[in-house]
């Protein structure tokens, strides 16, 4: 894959590097987490029991954001982020 690719083509830890790939790695990674978590107890919602116990809603949404997130990339950059 790509992120695998560019650790490899440039050694050392480019996090903050403007053609770091790390940083968008980690906001990705971090908001699947907050999909697949949902709220938790003491939250508004934590007395429903579909809000605390998350399982295909929470997917759903996971691959939803992901198809959303490609098709803004490529109305508006005109490329495909998959290729």
């Amino acid at each position: 894959n790509a992120w695998a690719f560019r650790q490899i083509a440039e050694p050392g830890l480019e996090y903050f590097a403007p053609a770091g790939t790390e940083y968008e790695t980690l906001l990705g990674v971090c908001a699947g987490v907050i999909i697949l978590t949902g709220p938790g107890r003491i939250s508004l919602d934590g007395r429903r029991g579909w809000a605390t116990r998350p399982f295909i809603g929470s997917f759903a949404a996971l691959i939803l954001g992901i198809g959303a997130g490609v098709c803004v990339w490529i109305f508006l950059n005109g490329a495909n982020p998959l290729i």
